[in-house]
């Protein structure tokens, strides 16, 4: 889990919680410069029609970030459960 460098990419792996089977994980990501911040949030599926038990389900968000230009990069990633921060140097 965490933020890990293959190539010129960026690969984010992080568990989330989410409301409900009806949820799936959104993300937003802004870069400026060497710095990225990732936010992932549940997002209810609306589009679907059955009924969803009200009970906590643990999903693992996964992120590539590709095409990165060379530097050092400070990676914030946001979960409603908690905030972590990388460095992580791209070749």
């Amino acid at each position: 889990m965490g933020v890990r460098a293959a190539g010129r990419s960026l690969i984010i792996t992080e568990p989330i919680s989410l409301p409900s089977p009806c949820y799936w994980v959104g993300a937003e990501v802004q870069r400026r410069d060497l710095e990225i911040v990732v936010k992932l949030r549940p997002k209810e599926n609306l589009s679907t029609d059955r009924a969803c038990a009200q009970v906590i389900v643990e999903a693992v968000a996964r992120l590539t970030l590709p095409h990165l230009p060379s530097g050092a990069y400070s990676v914030l990633v946001q979960t409603p459960q908690k905030t972590t921060r990388s460095k992580i140097t791209l070749e």
